[in-house]
This record gives structure tokens, C-alpha cells and sequence, in this order.
């Protein structure tokens, strides 16, 4: 039997939590509440979002790849000024 609001409705997209952490951190960034040249601890940031690493290091990936994030050469990832 077909759903009658099966042509009307359709199901949020799925997002993971890289993606939201990606949009969250992307807002904090470009609304000046992470200021440019701040330092950005994986540690701090996956203890005041309570999850793990992975997810973070995930995000801060992708950030750097959008130039919002830079990594230095010892490693220490920033945000980009």
C-alpha cells in the first residue's frame, strides 16, 4: 500500500556528525565568535561539543581545505586571518 503523502513530504537530508560540526564550526568562524590567528585544540573543541576526536579532526580537515582553517608546521591548526 502506498503512502498517501508519499508525493507531498520528503525526508530531511541525513547529516553526519562531521557535517554538523563542519556547519557549526564554519558560523562560529565567519560570525568573528572564533577569531581569526585563535589557536584550535582537537582536545578542547571535542570536549565542549562532547564527541570524540575523529569527527573534529574531520571537520578541521575540511575547513582547512576551504581556507578557513590553516595548519602550521608543527602541526598546531589555526584559524585562517
Amino acid at each position: 500500500m502506498s503512502s498517501p503523502y508519499k508525493s507531498i513530504l520528503i525526508p530531511p537530508p541525513k547529516h553526519t556528525l562531521a557535517e554538523d560540526i563542519i556547519n557549526s564550526l564554519r558560523d562560529a568562524i565567519l560570525a568573528g565568535q572564533i577569531p581569526a590567528g585563535e589557536q584550535l585544540s582537537e582536545d578542547a573543541l571535542a570536549k565542549s561539543l562532547n564527541v570524540s576526536r575523529g569527527p573534529i579532526r574531520e571537520a578541521l580537515s575540511q575547513l582547512e581545505h576551504e581556507g578557513l582553517v590553516i595548519t602550521q608546521n608543527n602541526r598546531r591548526k589555526f584559524v585562517a586571518r
